[in-house]
């Protein structure tokens, strides 16, 4: 495993483990749990932390184009996350479409950093 390799790995893990908190909240259904949820906005805050470390890597590292696709996707996906985590915390009541987003930017976010892990461990290819 190479150094731009390992922030993609913890980022996975971390969105992984915040993705088994949301789906408890999900489970209890508003108003949520105050542990539950507070113990989902630390991985929050905690995985877009680790994104900026994923972003910081890629920029001090000479890296190959095919390595930012993920990385731009995933930071797509954490801002899409927070914009529809606001919205279901501000809202009487849930709709459907929240909670797809909310689930579908999870799992962009968990495939783009596996896709950046992967793409990071590629052979670089000759100019």
């Amino acid at each position: 495993m190479n150094s731009i390799q390992l922030p993609f790995l913890v980022e996975a893990v971390l969105i992984l483990t915040a993705g088994v908190f949301g789906v408890l909240l999900r489970r209890k259904g508003k108003p949520y749990g105050k542990v539950k949820l507070v113990v989902h906005l630390f991985f929050y805050v905690w995985l877009t932390v680790g994104y900026g470390f994923v972003m910081y890597s890629l920029t001090i590292t000479p890296v190959p184009s095919v390595i930012w696709f993920p990385a731009l996707l995933m930071g797509a996906a954490v801002v899409a996350q927070v914009a529809t985590g606001i919205a279901m915390l501000a809202s009487k009541v849930v709709g459907r479409a929240l909670l797809r987003t909310h689930l579908t930017s999870a799992v962009v976010m968990v495939l783009s950093s596996v896709g950046g892990l992967i793409a990071a461990g590629l052979p670089a290819m000759p100019a």
